[in-house]
């Protein structure tokens, strides 16, 4: 390691971005390869003179990033994709439309599917008003095998007839949709909030009780306001960051 530490105690910024901006420019510079493990956190503590939650903070900041990978047991380590796993905040963020355009590597695993009363979902929000039959699909998102996201969507059944026997292309319900029965969402409305998981969403999201999710629910229309797609998605928020962008025509007024 260098033999001074760039933290200047008597600062005002933070002591740990100091320290994830110095880890991170060490990285650039090429001190650790891809998939090489860092040193510990026992190490980089001692080195920066900061307590072990500075410490902690440094490399979550990293990890949320994609730079750094903690694996259980073993250590912190380099990952060989070190960019953030940005999601576009636009209007395109309903289940079946937020996926659309992901690189390839985005990973989908169904965890259930069917067709089902819209009664008898405890977790279906109140808002929507949803009723009668609907095709339900539960999905499991990954990035290089590291869950993001956990989308649940409902689909009014009268308007793609027998669609829970067929399969989803790709795990994407939107290839479905407009593949097989013509729909393409005309709008969206959605709605964000930051919740804890419960304990069955945690087991499927590999996290812990306490920790933060980006919760995003929303309705598709179809030209004509009819509704398309009910959706809510957790999104780990210290895997995931959201890119926002306004244009001037949406400020008008």
């Amino acid at each position: 390691m260098p033999s001074q530490p760039p933290v200047d105690k008597s600062a005002p910024i933070p002591l740990y971005y100091q320290v994830a901006c110095d880890l991170k420019s060490r990285i650039q510079q090429g001190e650790w390869k891809p998939n090489e493990k860092i040193p510990s956190e026992h190490q980089l503590t001692e080195y920066y003179g900061v307590s072990r939650i500075s410490l902690r903070q440094a490399l979550a900041e990293l990890e949320k990033d994609g730079i750094l990978l903690k694996k259980r047991g073993k250590g912190t380590f380099l990952t060989d994709r070190p960019t953030p796993d940005l999601q576009p905040m636009k209007y395109m963020l309903t289940s079946s439309l937020r996926f659309k355009n992901q690189r390839e590597q985005m990973e989908v695993e169904v965890l259930d599917s069917g067709l089902r009363d819209a009664g008898s979902f405890p977790n279906l929000p109140q808002e929507f008003g949803l009723q009668g039959r609907v095709i339900y699909y539960k999905r499991l998102f990954f990035s290089g095998g590291v869950p993001l996201a956990l989308a649940r969507s409902w689909i009014p059944a009268a308007l793609v007839p027998g669609m829970e026997g067929k399969t989803l292309p790709r795990g994407r319900i939107v290839r479905l949709l407009e593949g097989e029965y013509g729909l393409s969402p005309y709008r969206v409305a959605d709605s964000l909030e930051i919740i804890r998981p419960t304990h069955t969403d945690a087991q499927d999201l590999q996290i812990t009780r306490d920790s933060p999710l980006i919760f995003v629910k929303g309705i598709s229309y179809l030209k004509g306001e009819t509704p398309l797609e009910y959706s809510s998605t957790l999104w780990v928020a210290d895997r995931v960051r959201f890119q926002m962008e306004n244009r001037a025509e949406w400020m008008e007024g």
